[in-house]
């Protein structure tokens, strides 16, 4: 497998612009009937207690803005869709972070070839000096006392065919650019090829067969090299019940000339695990899973390897007549890789919810909270990660009110509070911040 990801820089720079070129095939490769063009702004103000997350913290007032110009061409089966945003912030005492801080640029193109087949190519770029305050899987990003720039690119492309109403294959293969600016972070080239099979042996009982390949080719950290696969057998006793067990493997290697290094950062995984998931009623809906993964690799620098950890998760939602519910818990063993961050094997426990209230018409109030905790395995002194090991705990809590005052306007007034505990206690970060905008849109349709 490593032998199909490990490009040189030449053949990453040709997949890039190879993609590129189909994305601006895009819409010459079907009749375009039609365009919504919708532009739309946000603006506000605000008050933030610790600006860019500073161990000794930066208060500040700020005022933003920020206009967006989102497009969809085409019919359904035959569908470009493009969004570009900038973000521009200017600071009351803090001059010096008074400018465009964000900007991103997302393209994609869906074309079905039958109502059987279809396949997509995308391009999702961003850039910012004010990252988002938890990544997608939960975890906090790492956090510095000098300015960071951070960049990420992704561009692939995805298909599926469904050879029977309840099977079909898919595949999946993006190219990802990433890094900051700081001078400790490492730029990473990731080439991912995810293959899936779901095949049904009869309505009420389905096989899913998934494969993935990963090449990370760091800076300066060890390039990292992962196969994966995982097998689930599902059971639909009827249209609203789900039973299913699955198990799978996983293999990581560091591509490394230092013999410890490599030593370190391989590992193998092996997981097991049952769920279950019910849509009760229209209402209320539930699922749990649980299991259990077994870390193979060298336990001198890898806290995890000969030990067995459970897997977790498990989410609940029930919608009222004016307010609806959520609650979710998750326990994860994977690598954790961010921009600039290559940290190797994670233990990742979560928790949280929110709830939604329509409190009259054209009124909502959310509220949410999160609990994350990050366990990093790997010793960096021996394994070439570059971030403090030990256990980081994140705590996120927010609040918001929207007033939809016409139909394409919102006025929010939005509070966030972030807690971050590190084993390490100049990771220690604690922010509060308020905003208040409105939010307009204007669709068109051409």
């Amino acid at each position: 497998m490593k032998s199909i990801f490990k490009y040189g820089r030449t053949a990453k720079l040709f997949v890039l612009a190879a993609s590129a070129l189909a994305l601006l095939a895009m819409p010459a490769a079907g009749p375009v009937v039609a365009a919504i063009i919708t532009p739309g702004v946000t603006t506000g103000v605000g008050y933030d207690d610790n600006v860019r997350l500073r161990k000794t913290p930066q208060s500040d007032f700020f005022a933003f803005i920020t206009p967006r110009l989102d497009i969809t061409a085409g019919p359904p089966d035959n569908e470009l869709q493009a969004n570009f945003g900038l973000s521009y912030s200017h600071y009351l005492k803090l001059t010096e972070y008074t400018r465009i801080e964000s900007g991103y640029a997302r393209l994609q193109y869906h074309h079905e070839f039958s109502k059987v087949t279809w396949f997509e190519v995308f391009d999702n770029y961003s850039t910012t000096y004010d990252p988002v305050e938890v990544t997608d899987t939960g975890g906090l990003i790492r956090v510095t006392d000098t300015e960071i720039r951070r960049t990420i690119n992704t561009i692939g492309t995805r298909f599926q065919h469904n050879y029977d109403p309840f099977s079909h294959i898919m595949g999946e293969y993006f190219f990802l650019y990433r890094n900051g600016s700081g001078d400790t972070d490492n730029e990473v080239y990731a080439n991912q090829v995810q293959l899936g099979w779901l095949h049904a042996l009869n309505p009420q009982h389905h096989l899913g067969l998934v494969f993935t390949g990963r090449h990370d080719d760091w800076e300066t950290s060890p390039n990292i090299t992962e196969e994966k696969a995982d097998a689930t057998y599902y059971w639909l006793p009827d249209r609203r019940k789900t039973f299913y067990a699955t198990v799978g493997g996983k293999i990581v290697r560091a591509d490394d000339d230092n013999a410890a290094v490599r030593t370190a950062r391989d590992y193998d995984i092996i997981t097991a695990g049952l769920g279950y998931s019910h849509r009760y009623s229209p209402r209320l809906e539930w699922n749990i899973g649980a299991g259990w993964s077994h870390v193979e690799g060298d336990a001198a620098t890898n806290a995890a390897a000969g030990s067995g950890f459970p897997v977790f998760n498990a989410s609940i939602t029930y919608r009222g007549q004016v307010w609806e519910i959520e609650g979710h818990a998750k326990a994860t063993l994977d690598e954790y890789d961010f921009v600039g961050d290559n940290t190797g094997l994670t233990r990742t426990q979560s928790v949280g919810g929110y709830w939604r209230w329509y409190m009259a018409r054209h009124w909502t109030f959310l509220l949410y909270a999160d609990y994350i905790r990050d366990d990093y395995q790997q010793d960096p002194t021996t394994s070439g990660t570059d971030y403090t090991q030990g256990v980081i705990d994140t705590t996120r809590f927010g609040t918001r009110v929207d007033w939809r005052i016409v139909k394409d306007a919102t006025i929010s007034l939005d509070y966030r509070f972030l807690d971050r505990n590190a084993e390490n206690d100049k990771d220690d970060r604690q922010q509060n911040r308020i905003l208040l905008y409105l939010d307009y849109r204007w669709p068109n349709r051409w």
